[in-house]
């Protein structure tokens, strides 16, 4: 049987980079370890439909701030990435013109 000398570990996701390791000891005098790990690479999770869907229809007119809000999980240079790679970062970037243009005239 195999002794254990910690009473309980716990992994907490911090972002997809980041985690931290807390370890309870079963002996009081070594209390509570905790450490920090940064992944040096990060491969987000996988985008869903639903995000997809969000990108599309709000990526090219909200604020920063409340795109990030629906997307709690993800990152503003994700969001960037990934408006690339729908073809809605073009879109968006017209919509900002016409609009600068509108609000100048």
């Amino acid at each position: 049987m195999r002794e254990s000398f910690e009473d309980k570990v716990v992994l907490t996701l911090l972002s997809p980079r980041f985690y931290r390791v807390t370890t309870h000891w079963s002996d009081p005098d070594w209390g509570v370890e905790e450490f920090l790990f940064i992944r040096s690479y990060s491969p987000g999770p996988f985008w869903t439909n639903e995000e997809n869907e969000i990108m599309c229809k709000y990526y090219p007119m909200m604020p920063r701030e409340e795109l990030l809000k629906l997307m709690p999980n993800r990152t503003w240079y994700t969001l960037l990435l990934r408006a690339i790679q729908l073809n809605i970062l073009e879109q968006s970037r017209k919509i900002q013109l016409i609009a600068k243009r509108y609000l100048l005239e």
